[in-house]
Formats: structure tokens, C-alpha cells, sequence
């Protein structure tokens, strides 16, 4: 079956709301993690540099073990 764009988004829609009635926190605040980190580690170094810049993060000196 190919969908149209307007069935894409309401499908997307009602998955998101049935996914998240029966979700918990502590779920929750990992996927909300695990969806930043991955954008994270896929930007390339200017737009990550300018994100650590804007949050006022400090860029590793070295790698910890």
C-alpha cells in the first residue's frame, strides 16, 4: 500500500499517541536522550561547536577512559 502525504501524518500522529499513552518517564527521558545525542554525533564539527558554544558546554580537552 503507498500512502499519500496526508495518510503519512495522520498514521504518524496515531502511532506518537499510542506510543506515548502508556509510556513512563524515565522511558520517556531516554528516548528524548538517545534522539540528541544521535543528532549530535551526526552534525558535523562547526554546527557542533557552535551548539557547545550556545549551551555553554566546554569542549574535551582529551578523551576519558
Amino acid at each position: 500500500m503507498k500512502l499519500n502525504d496526508m495518510q503519512r501524518a495522520l498514521l504518524a500522529e496515531r502511532l506518537a499517541d499510542a506510543m506515548m499513552k502508556d509510556i513512563d518517564v524515565e522511558t520517556l527521558e531516554r528516548l528524548v536522550y538517545d534522539m540528541y545525542l544521535d543528532e549530535y554525533i551526526l552534525m558535523d564539527d562547526g554546527d557542533l561547536l557552535m551548539e557547545a558554544e550556545m549551551f555553554q558546554v566546554e569542549v574535551p580537552s582529551e578523551l576519558v577512559e
